[in-house]
């Protein structure tokens, strides 16, 4: 018996085990990004938090010691005030924490967004490297897409003997091309910078692959040597700048080994990306 189990807003019959397994893993899932949401939004709120609360409590001091002046001490206490602030306060600190949250979150969303569509430009500019070997086509395989992508295109290169015959003024103008993004890159982490970095020493590596580019621009053959190295430097580079939407990948990943007992999810493109990579035989 099958069951119907939804991803990606799309539907797969699976077995019930694998249901259960899938389920639970999207449970974990909404977890994981349920933590990632708190941790970004409240340490700033807690500070926020304390602050409304010093306020409110400095607030009431004031109005217990102007209250006394009307009534004797012995009939207005200061828990008479607290009481009667009570409501006011719980209004302002909820009002202000969603606000305040609802406002960081949109700007969160935003920079996030427009990181989004940087990673696509310079994903498809770094892939422009490997122009000079395979010409255009290297549009199709997305060498940087993943490891095993990256490897299997510089096996390719290697195994046929594309780096004979190297038009050098095409490989300069691939460069320009990827250090025009780096610049850009650069720009952006001074300005904010990449939301879900891991690599601490982020900006010093930009600028070490964009010195190593400089010096392969200045002897374009030194490139076959360097290919290897640099490509993998700009790997890692790709690597933090898509990491918000790769945070949970394994988990994805699990699921579409699951999905793909009974549903053939290897032939969709995507999906074999993630799976098990993307390599020249399957674009031929």
């Amino acid at each position: 018996m099958k069951f119907t189990v939804k991803y990606k807003k799309q539907k797969y019959e699976v077995s019930l085990l694998d249901k259960m397994n899938i389920e639970a893993i999207k449970f974990v899932l909404i977890l994981k990004r349920f933590v990632r949401g708190a941790r970004r939004l409240i340490p700033q709120n807690l500070i926020l938090y304390m602050w409304v609360t010093l306020f409110w409590i400095a607030f009431g001091i004031i109005t217990y010691n102007c209250g006394i002046i009307y009534k004797a001490p012995c009939e207005y206490t200061i828990w008479d005030t607290i009481w009667e602030l009570k409501n006011s306060y719980f209004t302002s600190v909820v009002l202000t924490l969603l606000i305040t949250s609802y406002n960081q979150n949109k700007g969160y969303r935003d920079k996030l967004e427009k990181q989004h569509y940087f990673y696509y430009e310079i994903i498809c500019s770094f892939d422009k490297l490997f122009k000079p070997f395979i010409g255009d086509e290297i549009l199709h395989y997305m060498p940087f897409y993943n490891n095993k992508c990256l490897s299997s295109t510089i096996d390719y290169i290697k195994n046929n003997g594309l780096m004979d015959g190297l038009d050098e003024d095409s490989l300069i103008e691939s460069i320009n091309d990827v250090l025009e993004k780096i610049t850009l890159l650069k720009h952006l982490e001074n300005n904010g910078g990449v939301i879900g970095k891991s690599n601490s020493n982020f900006m010093t590596d930009i600028i070490t692959t964009e010195g190593k580019l400089k010096k392969i621009k200045s002897n374009p053959k030194s490139i076959i040597v360097e290919l290897d190295e640099i490509s993998r430097d700009l790997l890692e580079i790709v690597a933090d700048i898509r990491r918000p939407w790769r945070w949970d990948i394994e988990n994805d990943i699990k699921i579409l080994q699951l999905l793909n007992k009974e549903n053939d999810i290897e032939s969709q493109f995507y999906y074999k990306m993630h799976l098990s990579g993307h390599t020249f035989s399957d674009a031929r």
